[in-house]
């Protein structure tokens, strides 16, 4: 009985994690996703989540590898200085500071918009983002296993209401929609989907959280990016049989407007309850993303600081973690929003991807740093890696000129 016991401690820290890497790659981005695939077809946007997932896990096993060459508590910056200096140091560090600022201010504004609609018109617009901040900061000052608990009860509410939405929209389903669009189009909602699959950022976290245990940590990866892949698919599905892909309150609309998936569904299913599980889905999504952005943030920050021999004080990260993206959940959310949709695939694609391989290569091959997996950090492999990471910033680049021109 005690050895049952003991085995089943061991293992609570590593659901813990699973659910971490789970929250942040779902997200609210998965509400977001049929629109930008709307023209790609259900095939279509299959084989581009398929693509990111096996390049997201690919990295991120990558950067694991790095981790184990690393002192406990080695972040981002600390893994640029003592691999490839401080001009690289500094480059990875704006980056990352960057893209998660911009990472949380779309969690902050997206939930805070929830509340908003659903608080009467007496309240003023700055109080919603402050509460959302407020919260989720002080859950982040109690520290990683505050965040695991919470994090634990916000996934089972994903859960439930994806769970309540796949039954009510099933009811809906239309077979014949899901043999419209075309793969003509299919590279336009790469850089989004990329993106949610971004969850690089919280490997150190993990790693430490579960003393630096390799294996267990390469299967969080595994089995936390696998599920938002299964769930992803099952969403697409659901989500393109019941909204048709042309014409009035269609996805093609959606698109074209700029709306969400709430204006067409409102339209075709008046009064429906998929209205309020998708609602309650997508707050879930924000909040549960937002623990893993931040506690990134926070431990990057950590890293920073114990760089410059300063003591580092919690709460103060908390502050330097929200402040920022608070304020410019405040300020303008969405011209925040769009810089990360056009310029986040690139950024992602620096930050997750280039830098893990420049780091693999110089402690790998430079200095004869030991591996924990030989075909990962085959000679071979990593050109793969590399190809497909510049094919990959080959195609956003082009989107970005094109969505400026």
């Amino acid at each position: 009985m005690k050895n049952l016991v003991k085995t089943m401690q061991n293992w609570v820290p590593l659901v813990h994690a699973i659910l971490l890497i789970c929250g942040t790659v779902i997200g609210a981005g998965m509400v977001t996703f049929p629109i930008v695939t709307a023209h790609t077809g259900v095939w279509g946007s299959i084989s581009l989540y398929v693509t990111c997932w096996i390049f997201s896990v690919w990295i991120g096993l990558v950067l694991l590898e790095v981790l184990t060459w690393m002192d406990t508590g080695s972040h981002f910056v600390s893994i640029s200085k003592e691999l490839l200096g401080w001009v690289a140091c500094a480059i990875v560090a704006l980056l990352y500071i960057f893209l998660f600022y911009f990472f949380m201010t779309l969690a902050i504004s997206g939930a805070s918009s929830i509340i908003q609609n659903a608080l009467p018109p007496i309240f003023p617009f700055w109080l919603p983002p402050v509460i959302v901040s407020i919260i989720i900061g002080h859950i982040l000052h109690i520290g990683l296993k505050g965040i695991c608990r919470v994090n634990l009860h916000i996934v089972l509410g994903t859960l439930t209401t994806f769970i309540g939405f796949l039954w009510v929209g099933f009811q809906e389903f239309h077979l014949s929609y899901l043999f419209s669009g075309t793969l003509g189009q299919l590279l336009s909602g790469l850089p989004i989907v990329f993106i949610a699959f971004c969850y690089q950022g919280l490997i150190p976290s993990i790693y430490y959280f579960l003393e630096r245990d390799y294996k267990k940590t390469r299967l969080c990866i595994l089995i936390g990016t696998t599920v938002p892949l299964i769930a992803y698919i099952l969403w697409d599905l659901l989500i393109k049989g019941i909204v048709p892909m042309h014409g009035p309150e269609s996805l093609g609309e959606a698109k074209l407007l700029g709306q969400s998936l709430i204006e067409p569904l409102s339209f075709l299913l008046p009064g429906s309850p998929i209205i309020i599980l998708g609602t309650w889905f997508a707050f879930f999504g924000y909040t549960t993303s937002l623990l893993g952005t931040c506690l990134s943030l926070s431990d990057f920050f950590a890293d920073a600081l114990n760089g410059t021999g300063r003591a580092v004080n919690r709460f103060g990260l908390v502050i330097l973690t929200f402040l920022p993206p608070t304020l410019a959940a405040l300020i303008n959310p969405n011209g925040f929003l769009f810089l990360l949709n056009l310029f986040g695939g690139v950024m992602c694609s620096l930050l997750f991807a280039i830098f893990p391989l420049l780091a693999i290569f110089k402690g790998r091959f430079l200095r004869g740093m030991p591996t924990q997996s030989k075909l990962l950090t085959h000679w071979l492999s990593l050109l793969m890696l590399l190809i497909f990471t510049i094919t990959l910033m080959y195609v956003e680049i082009k989107l970005i000129i094109s969505n400026l021109s």
